[in-house]
């Protein structure tokens, strides 16, 4: 067994069943706590004319924000303004969070100790990292030296799975109440999830029929899925990989086929 065990660790395969659970955890939590507890930060929030800028204290990836911990150090009923989410990356010095009331220093530094900011992507509080490893994995498994698209059309299905499930409970799952009232938080869009997930395979898979039939089969799918916000963004992806494919397919009966496919939905 030990033996087994160690034959498969490290394999394209294996990574693949250890992103697949924490990936669908991150996107449950997405479905029905989008904003950690907190208020999505969205283009119709009016924000302040006049904020305090906190910025980040060292270059890395937002890896965990403290909403509990970030909304004890506002004064008063002020409001913090999260400029970057966990998952993406910040500069030293750049705008971490923005609050509506003056801070002291040692409120400040209170704030900025809210975020842990480390040299790589985590799994806890961001949802699209499993869909990017997937990705990622498709990417290197189309690669000239693997030309493995077995392994880039499995990656595809479990993407097209995670995201399926998470629109399902995203249009049946009750929201979480904000328990963080006074902290906005920007939340990735369906396209940015769409994009994290199959950007890469279409690209890099536009010249394998069947990996470019898998992935517009597995767009097509979502395109009729219960959420409205992530079909239109899975059908657009959908149009785009298509026109990888038209411009990277030898064969014109390759691009027929390819059109044909999903059809039916």
């Amino acid at each position: 067994r030990w033996i087994e065990h160690l034959s498969k660790l490290g394999s394209l395969d294996d990574s693949m069943r250890r992103v697949d659970r924490p990936a669908r955890r991150g996107l449950r939590r997405l479905a029905r706590e989008p904003a950690l507890g907190g208020l999505p930060l969205t283009p119709d929030i009016v924000m302040p004319t006049v904020l305090e800028t906190v910025s980040a204290p060292r270059s890395g990836y937002v890896q965990l924000v403290d909403m509990a911990g970030l909304q004890d150090c506002l004064p008063g009923e002020a409001r913090a303004y999260i400029r970057i989410a966990p998952g993406e990356h910040v500069l030293e010095g750049e705008p971490l969070v923005q609050v509506s009331a003056p801070l002291s220093d040692s409120a400040a530094r209170r704030v900025a100790a809210s975020f842990v900011i480390g040299d790589i992507r985590t799994f806890e509080q961001d949802p699209a990292i499993g869909l990017v490893a997937l990705s990622e994995i498709a990417s290197k498994a189309l690669s000239p030296g693997i030309n493995d698209s077995g392994t880039a059309m499995e990656a595809t299905t479990r993407s097209e799975r995670l995201l399926w499930h998470y629109a399902l409970e995203r249009s049946t799952a009750p929201r979480a109440t904000a328990v963080h009232d006074r902290v906005f938080l920007p939340i990735p869009s369906a396209g940015d999830l769409i994009e994290a997930a199959f950007a890469t395979i279409a690209r890099d898979g536009a010249g394998q029929i069947e990996v470019a039939r898998r992935l517009r089969a597995a767009l097509l799918t979502l395109a009729e899925g219960p959420d409205p916000e992530l079909a239109n963004a899975a059908r657009a992806m959908a149009e785009r990989a298509l026109l990888y494919a038209d411009a990277a397919l030898i064969l014109d009966e390759e691009r027929e086929t390819l059109r044909q496919t999903g059809t039916d939905k």
